[in-house]
């Protein structure tokens, strides 16, 4: 996998300075977004290359806490197993897919079979994700990558306590998983049952950090 330089930011911290900025440079909001994933479908006329000028511009500026441990720990502990692809990976393999002009089984999909995750892929003049993972609480991240090649891209994350809505959606577009292991990798696991207590310690440790976060949606 190529090296990248990422940054990953909350809602709650960077919401406010958001909004404010994007209407003086990307227009009116019209509807008040409750994270990341509502804040860039507010613009469905602003390209994926000028939204991430401007994410890039803001966050990266800006002396916003980069809570990017925390949140790919979270993500990662919502799937089976992060030993041979983490969450962030997965998601990277299937957009350069389609930014090279490969096309998907569906647009929505379960991240692995453990379907603990959402993936919706978006085209906005190029291809991003949006990312929806179960989590004990409520709250929204960016990640804001930039690769080797000088390549920058982001992934907007809402984590939700309740994944029932967005499940049914990829339920009714073929009910796809975006990664597969191998029957070895499943046994392993399941035989040493480490993979469910190691999720469990994750879910914590996360849900500790953001617990006083306020408004964390």
């Amino acid at each position: 996998m190529e090296e990248r330089i990422i940054k990953t930011v909350t809602w709650s911290e960077a919401k406010e300075l958001l909004t404010t900025l994007a209407v003086e440079k990307l227009g009116r909001l019209h509807k008040k977004p409750a994270n990341f994933c509502e804040f860039i479908v507010s613009y469905p006329t602003v390209s994926r290359k000028r939204m991430t000028d401007f994410l890039n511009t803001v966050v990266l500026d800006e002396k916003l806490e980069d809570v990017t441990s925390i949140a790919t720990t979270a993500e990662d502990s919502c799937l089976f197993s992060a030993e041979t692809a983490t969450a962030i990976e997965i998601m990277l393999r299937h957009l350069n897919t389609l930014n090279t002009g490969g096309k998907l089984k569906s647009l929505w999909g379960f991240l692995d079979d453990d379907k603990k995750a959402v993936i919706h892929f978006v085209n906005k003049g190029g291809w991003y994700a949006e990312a929806y993972f179960s989590s004990p609480e409520d709250f929204s991240v960016v990640h804001l990558m930039t690769s080797s090649r000088g390549e920058k891209f982001f992934i907007p994350v809402t984590f939700v306590t309740d994944l029932s809505k967005l499940a049914t959606k990829v339920s009714l577009h073929g009910g796809v998983c975006l990664h597969d292991y191998l029957p070895r990798i499943k046994g392993d696991f399941l035989s040493r049952g480490g993979k469910r207590h190691k999720n469990a310690a994750s879910n914590e440790r996360h849900k500790r950090r953001f617990r006083d976060a306020g408004d964390t949606l």
